[in-house]
């Protein structure tokens, strides 16, 4: 699909090339600007909302979308399967409307018990919401396993309360030999000039996983009172064996 698509309202899906999918997307390509958003709504590049894996695909196409409990990402807002072999190369963008949104370069919010691998993101992640988690790969990972893979793009998060990473923002699954080589900035948002109670880190903005083989080069720069803030780790409860 090379056309772009704009859709918004209440549980709302948009994608690059499909909005909802209930089949595995194999071996697919969008390349259009996706914009969505909306009240608990699903924005991708590649699929608004994926439940049944994505694998040897990409999209290409600048990314935005927002609203109460949104998901967008540069491939797909939502994951409930495998990710593998994919990649995007969009910038992707939060709304000033965000509240407790997952916004990633690659994926916006990845379910558990399911693997990401060898799989990239490349551009550029910022969130302009408040209460978002933020991730140059993946905004929010509950427990999915993230091996071989890596973002290069910056991210960047003019809120409040935000959990931000050059990798994953908010993370509950292993890290296994994976990467992020972009900045990370928490600059502050909408209920402070400075912004506040934010987890800020090169790699991952809180970790309550297991993290091995895995680094980061990106420097991590914030202006945010009550911040947690880290080269590779904002906060970390989990165990790191990492470069």
């Amino acid at each position: 699909a090379t056309g772009s698509v704009k859709g918004r309202g209440y549980d709302s899906y948009t994608g690059g090339l499909v909005g909802e999918a209930y089949s595995t997307t194999d071996s697919s390509y969008a390349t259009g600007n996706v914009k969505g958003g909306g009240y608990d709504s699903y924005t991708g590049g590649l699929d608004g909302y994926n439940e049944y894996g994505i694998s040897k695909s990409h999209a290409s196409g600048n990314v935005s979308g927002g609203g109460y409990e949104s998901y967008v990402g540069g491939l797909t807002g939502y994951s409930d399967d495998d990710v593998t072999l994919s990649r995007a190369t969009g910038n992707v963008t939060g709304s000033t409307d965000d509240y407790e949104s997952s916004i990633g370069g690659l994926i916006g919010y990845q379910e558990s018990g399911y693997n990401v691998h060898k799989s990239y993101a490349t551009g550029n992640v910022v969130d302009n919401g408040d209460e978002g988690y933020v991730g140059g790969l993946i905004g929010e990972n509950i427990g999915a396993t993230v091996s071989g893979s890596y973002a290069t793009g910056a991210v960047t998060s003019n809120t409040s309360y935000p959990y931000v990473g050059g990798l994953v923002g908010y993370n509950e699954g292993a890290i296994n030999n994976s990467y992020a080589t972009g900045a990370v900035s928490l600059t502050g948002g909408a209920v402070t000039p400075s912004g506040y109670d934010g987890y800020a880190g090169g790699l991952l903005g809180y970790n309550n996983a297991t993290v091995t083989g895995s680094w980061a080069t990106g420097n991590v720069i914030v202006n945010s009172l009550y911040t947690d803030a880290g080269g590779l780790i904002g906060e970390n409860t989990g165990a790191v064996d990492a470069w």
